[in-house]
């Protein structure tokens, strides 16, 4: 592991850079087949660069926000993310019928705001 220069590692914004490179760039990681698995990258700004992430994200409003993505279908990038907080999120998402399986599944919907 290289050497560490922000003294930030230890805090939740550094654990939610953390997260969100481990979903998406390796195929160990529990939850990767939702993410890195269907195509979702870290942009490769954000990837190499926890300062520079930081700076583009700035502080989480409150323990309450966590990383979005406004539109799905896209990476983790700075025009592409936002902190949200749960019910927002949720406001983002609808249930739709698959047309294959005939189970619900959750939607995501692209944020509009």
């Amino acid at each position: 592991m290289g050497i560490i220069k922000h003294g930030k590692h230890n805090t939740n914004l550094y654990d939610i850079w953390r997260g969100m490179k481990n979903r998406c760039h390796n195929p160990k990681a529990a939850n990767y087949a939702r993410y890195g698995g269907k195509g979702v990258v870290v942009c490769d700004e954000w990837r190499s660069s926890f300062e520079t992430f930081a700076r583009d994200m700035g502080p989480k409003p409150s323990y309450k926000h966590s990383i979005e993505r406004k539109d799905n279908t896209k990476g983790y990038n700075k025009d592409n993310c936002r902190w949200a907080t749960t019910e927002e999120q949720a406001a983002n998402k609808k249930i739709v019928r698959d047309k294959m399986t005939g189970k619900y599944i959750t939607a995501e919907l692209p944020f509009i705001g």
